[in-house]
């Protein structure tokens, strides 16, 4: 049985020593941008709405938008109100009063859909695949509700510029 647990810790030290060896050929890069591995996220884009009957509508292209994004990840979508000084961003799903505006998402694409037409006004969205570690504080807790965070909130968790 000593001789046994001799000849695996010998084992188990020799792969460490073999594996955690650096490459002889392999230059260091240049430093990359601080991020959040896997998360991506558009730029604030404007949008042409169309008038549906009573409703506006508009598709914003959203190609990292997969099933598996749809079906276990997270999609967040903002809107920002540059009528206001400073820009004001809304979180949707958003209502006030009688005005809404609000997104599904399908494969490809954020669907958006308001009474109002928010033409003038840019969005973002942010996708969360499933699993995305985060830092600081939230990484505590196993999922954090960024749906109940503000942007700023959201974009220092997940180090994307505002």
């Amino acid at each position: 049985m000593k001789a046994l647990k001799t000849i695996l810790t010998i084992t188990i030290i020799s792969l460490f020593a073999t594996s955690c060896s650096k490459p002889e050929d392999g230059a260091v890069g240049p430093q990359g941008e601080t991020g959040t591995a896997n998360v991506i996220y558009n730029n604030w884009t404007l949008t042409n709405f169309n008038q549906n009957g009573t409703l506006w509508v508009t598709g914003i292209t959203a190609p990292k938008i997969t099933q598996d994004v749809i079906d276990k990840g997270l999609v967040l979508v903002y809107m920002k109100n540059t009528s206001v000084t400073p820009n004001q961003i809304i979180q949707l799903n958003f209502s006030q009063g009688s005005q809404f505006v609000t997104f599904n998402i399908e494969v490809g694409l954020v669907n958006v859909i308001s009474n109002t037409n928010f033409s003038v006004f840019p969005f973002r969205y942010i996708i969360i695949p499933e699993g995305v570690s985060v830092s600081g504080k939230m990484a505590k807790s196993n999922k954090p509700d960024f749906k109940k965070m503000s942007y700023s909130e959201v974009c220092q968790q997940l180090h994307i510029s505002e």
